[in-house]
């Protein structure tokens, strides 16, 4: 799941990422473009921290969580 790919996969990973690494190369050069907009302080790394933290937290909320409370229903919940 690394971001590092070979240089002839980077620009199809730009368009359509169609693995875990694909994808992972693509919200890095995402961070890294909106980086190169700012001054590059601290404060600018923890922005991108930030908002990737939060985009997260959201897309486990709206689309995983409803699996999991799928899973519930149809299994069982394992919680007391």
């Amino acid at each position: 799941m690394s971001p590092y790919l070979p240089e002839d996969q980077r620009q199809a990973a730009l368009e359509i990422p169609g693995t875990p690494g694909e994808l992972n190369f693509l919200l890095t050069m995402v961070c890294l473009n909106y980086l190169e907009a700012t001054d590059g302080r601290y404060a600018d790394h923890a922005e991108v921290v930030g908002a990737l933290e939060c985009c997260k937290l959201e897309f486990y909320r709206r689309a995983c969580a409803t699996l999991e409370d799928d899973a519930i229903a149809r299994n069982g919940d394992v919680y007391p």
